[in-house]
């Protein structure tokens, strides 16, 4: 499967946490299968920086030993809009506080609803990984399987 796309961006938030999205794919019939292609492909990455086995739910989150390190949404309207992001060296203790946010009210039907799940850090998995060399990784594993020239991936924060 190759992705048709416009644009891909890589933020990181320093030694904390990766994002990537990526914008525009050809066929919008098959977004679901390019989004969960999207995902086996960080989850490949992970899994080579952490020399442990990953978990892909039904919502696209990814899990080793069964805490979530990475979770993905997507956006479709005229574009598609793909975001993952990667905990790599986040303090948990503040994202918890984060994450908390307001309940739900009855009548939001727009987003979907989060689900809780336990999290870690890429960094307690392999303490001598850095965000800088999970970003290169991510972007060569991208660039070669999805025929894309380094160029095209652009880097920004």
């Amino acid at each position: 499967m190759i992705l048709h796309t416009q644009s891909s961006h890589f933020f990181t938030i320093p030694k904390f946490l990766f994002l990537f999205s990526l914008t525009k794919c050809k066929n919008r019939a098959k977004v679901r299968d390019e989004t969960r292609y999207l995902t086996s492909l960080i989850s490949e990455v992970i899994e080579k920086e952490t020399h442990e086995s990953t978990i892909i739910n039904e919502r696209n989150g990814i899990f080793v030993k069964g805490k979530k390190v990475a979770g993905s949404s997507v956006a479709v309207s005229k574009n598609f809009l793909y975001h993952i992001s990667v905990l790599v060296n986040a303090d948990l203790n503040i994202l918890n506080k984060i994450l908390q946010g307001r309940p739900y009210e009855a009548n939001e039907k727009r987003f979907v609803k989060s689900i809780k799940s336990e999290v870690t850090n890429l960094k307690e998995l392999n303490p001598s990984i850095s965000i800088e060399s999970f970003k290169n990784h991510v972007k060569e594993h991208l660039a070669k399987n999805l025929h894309l020239k380094i160029q095209q991936i652009t880097s920004s924060f």
